[in-house]
C-alpha cells in the first residue's frame, strides 16, 4: 500500500520497547457528506480501529464502520488509499508508540443499525456525524488550536487534508471550438456553470495552443486555476509560471529561416514568446478581428528573441512534411481549420503540460476532466479520467473521447456541467 505521510516525533529513545499497531479506517461519502465520529468535546476522526487477530483488513474495516456508524461496508467497493505511519512517545507508559493506520475507500448500504462503541467511547461521547470535508477539516483545525496538537488530532487533520488533495478535479478545456463559441466568446450559461464547478472545489484550467496574452483577450472574468497556453510550451498556475519550455533566440531565428527557405520568402510566420505575441501576415488580422489582442507586427528580419511556439502557414504538404522533418527535436501538430502547422519544443504538448500541472496541485490524472475538439486535443482527452468531446470536434477526436456532449454553439458544456457537476 502506498505511504501517504510518517509521523515521526523522535521523542523517544531508541532502545525504549515497541508498542507496535495496524488500524484501518474507512473513507466513506453519504450523500456528498463525509461519515465520521465526533466526541463531546467536538473531535473528529474517521471511522476504524485495530485489527483483531485472524482478521484481514476488510474484515477489519466492515467490523469497525459498523460498529462506529451502523453502516455496512459493501465489500467490493473497498478501495485502497494509502497508510500513514505514526511513531512518537507513548502517552501512558514509557514505550515507542508505532501505528499503521491503513486508509480506504469504500461504500455503504443506506440502512444503519445502533452502534455499538466500547465503554472509553461511550465515556468520551463519541456519535456518528456527517458533515462535508470542508466542515471537518475546519472543525479538527479549530480542535487543534483549542486543545493543542495531540497525536491523534494532528493525524485526523493531516488525514483530511490527503483526502482532499487526492479528491481535486480538474476541469481543462481546450479554447478554440471548444469553451469558445464560433463568435469567440464564452456563454453567460457556460459561465455560471463553471462558477458553480468552482464552488464546488473543482479547479478550472486552460489548454490552448494560442499564446498566454492572446488567450487572455478571450477568458474576461474566467480566471483559470492553470492555464496551459502555446500547445504546452507554457504552464501557470494562478499568478506563477510553473512551468516554461523556450528554444534559444538562436534556435528562433534558425527555425524561421528554414521556414522561409522551404516555404517561401514570404510564408506568415507567427511567434509565442512569454510576453508577447508575433506575426507577419500580409494583412493586418486586429482589422478583420479585434479579439486578436496585442499582437505585434514583424518582418523576423531582426528576430532575437526566445520562442515558446512558432507557427507556419503551409499550403503545401510536401513542404509541410520537409519542414517537419528538417525539425527533429520539435513537436508538430497541424490544425484543423486552416493551413496551420504547430512547432514546439519536442517535450512540449498538452499532455507533458498537463502533467506537470497536476504534479504541481497534487491532482491525480484520473481526476482530470478534459474537453476538446480537435487534433491538439487528442492526447490530453486519451490521458485523462474523462475525456470530452464536444459535438463539433473532428470525427478522430469523438473516436478517442469517453463522452460526446453537444457542440460549443449550443451550450454543451454548460448543460453537461449542470448534469453531472451541480
Amino acid at each position: 500500500m502506498q505511504k501517504l505521510l510518517v509521523m515521526d516525533a523522535q521523542n523517544y529513545a531508541q532502545d525504549m520497547e515497541e508498542i507496535y499497531r495496524v488500524a484501518v479506517r474507512g473513507i466513506i461519502f453519504v450523500d456528498g457528506k463525509l461519515a465520521l465520529i465526533e466526541n463531546d468535546f467536538g473531535e473528529m476522526k474517521l471511522p476504524g480501529g485495530g485489527i483483531e487477530e485472524g482478521e484481514s483488513d476488510e474484515q477489519a474495516l466492515i467490523r469497525e464502520v459498523k460498529e462506529e456508524t451502523g453502516y455496512e461496508v459493501i465489500p467490493e467497493s473497498i478501495t485502497p488509499f494509502g497508510e500513514i505511519e505514526e511513531k512518537r512517545a507513548s502517552t501512558f507508559e514509557p514505550k515507542i508508540w508505532h501505528q499503521i493506520s491503513r486508509l480506504y475507500f469504500c461504500e455503504v448500504r443506506s440502512e444503519r443499525s445502533a452502534c455499538a462503541y466500547t465503554d472509553t467511547e461511550k465515556e468520551l461521547g463519541f456519535k456518528p456525524v456527517l458533515c462535508t470535508l470542508e466542515e471537518a477539516i475546519a472543525k479538527n483545525a479549530q480542535m487543534l488550536e483549542k486543545e493543542g496538537k495531540q497525536a491523534w488530532n494532528q493525524r485526523e487533520y493531516k488525514t483530511l487534508l490527503l483526502i482532499r488533495d487526492a479528491m481535486k478535479k480538474l476541469l481543462l478545456f481546450d479554447l478554440d471550438g471548444t469553451l469558445l463559441r464560433s463568435d469567440k466568446t464564452i456563454s453567460e450559461r457556460t459561465l455560471l456553470a463553471l462558477e458553480q464547478c468552482r464552488k464546488n472545489g473543482y479547479l478550472i484550467g486552460v489548454a490552448t495552443s494560442r499564446s498566454e496574452q492572446n488567450c487572455l483577450t478571450y477568458l474576461g472574468a474566467l480566471c483559470p486555476d492553470i492555464m496551459i497556453a502555446s500547445g504546452g510550451a507554457l504552464v501557470k498556475k494562478g499568478k506563477d509560471y510553473i512551468h516554461k519550455a523556450f528554444f534559444t533566440a538562436e534556435r528562433t531565428r534558425e527555425l524561421i529561416t528554414t521556414a522561409r527557405k522551404i516555404c517561401g520568402a514570404d510564408v506568415e510566420i507567427t511567434i509565442d514568446t512569454l510576453d508577447a505575441h508575433y506575426w507577419n501576415y500580409k494583412t493586418d488580422p486586429l482589422k478583420e478581428d479585434k479579439n486578436w489582442g496585442e499582437s505585434i507586427w514583424t518582418d523576423y528580419r531582426d528576430f532575437s528573441e526566445e520562442a515558446l511556439k512558432m507557427c507556419v502557414e503551409i499550403f503545401d504538404e510536401k513542404e509541410a512534411k520537409a519542414l517537419a522533418d528538417r525539425f527533429s527535436d520539435c513537436d508538430v501538430i497541424r490544425f484543423s481549420d486552416g493551413c496551420w502547422y504547430k512547432f514546439t519544443k519536442k517535450d512540449a504538448t498538452k499532455e507533458n503540460a498537463i502533467r506537470v500541472a497536476c504534479e504541481q496541485c497534487s491532482i491525480s490524472l484520473q481526476n482530470v476532466i478534459s474537453f476538446g475538439d480537435d487534433f491538439a486535443d487528442i492526447g490530453m482527452l486519451k490521458m485523462a479520467g474523462t475525456g470530452v468531446a464536444v459535438g463539433n470536434a473532428l470525427d478522430e477526436v469523438k473516436q478517442v473521447a469517453d463522452v460526446v456532449i453537444g457542440s460549443n454553439d449550443e451550450d454543451g458544456i454548460a448543460e453537461y456541467l449542470e448534469k453531472f457537476f451541480p
